[in-house]
């Protein structure tokens, strides 16, 4: 009896469907080029990757939300590294602030006014001339007239200081040095010195900056 043999030219469109559908006969893909930008490009490669690892449990909109993720942890991660790296950033002055170290050399977390009071009073002349140093510091930087960052050294504040009262600046910073590095013992006499440069340094310009 003879039967009809198949008809091995027809096309199997369920199966070719199928070959289409699926992401591992994508052969081109490497080739097929987009107007994207690198950014699009970027999101769309972390897609891709996240699909692999989670496409059992995550749909577009859920993909959507750990892109969310993925930028607030950045957020995160580079807030950590500022404030790791400039602390004092992060610091208030006032009741509330956080206690410094007291040979610190910082302008954040103290009360200059108050502590410069204090050790006046008490005749610690030495902790009264390096106050009025970083006050300066402070009141100049509140004023942009400097950048005060915790790895300078005090002479580079001086060239940062361009103008009319650089020379009081730098007599207030060599009294600061001597003082601070360089085992001076100031006099009441002293101290009001450093206080009368602060004061020229940090008097109201033209315009009304202080």
């Amino acid at each position: 009896m003879h039967t009809a043999t198949t008809d091995t030219l027809t096309c199997d469109t369920a199966r070719l469907a199928r070959w289409l559908d699926d992401p591992d006969y994508a052969y081109a893909r490497g080739l097929l080029t987009t107007g994207e930008g690198p950014l699009a490009r970027l999101r769309r490669w972390v897609g891709d990757r996240l699909a692999e690892w989670f496409d059992w449990t995550l749909n577009d909109t859920q993909l959507n939300w750990m892109f969310v993720a993925v930028a607030v942890v950045c957020v995160l991660l580079l807030a950590w590294f500022v404030w790791h790296r400039h602390p004092g950033l992060f610091r208030s002055v006032g009741r509330n602030a956080t206690p410094v170290a007291a040979d610190e050399d910082t302008i954040y977390g103290i009360d200059f006014a108050t502590e410069t009071e204090r050790a006046v009073a008490r005749g610690d002349y030495h902790t009264a001339v390096r106050y009025t140093y970083l006050h300066t510091l402070k009141r100049l930087d509140d004023a942009h007239r400097i950048s005060w960052q915790p790895y300078k050294a005090p002479n580079e504040y001086i060239y940062e200081l361009r103008d009319a009262d650089t020379d009081a600046f730098r007599r207030l910073t060599n009294a600061f040095l001597r003082v601070r590095y360089g085992n001076h013992v100031p006099t009441r006499a002293f101290y009001e010195e450093t206080a009368r440069l602060a004061d020229a340094v940090c008097a109201p310009r033209k315009g009304g900056e202080a």
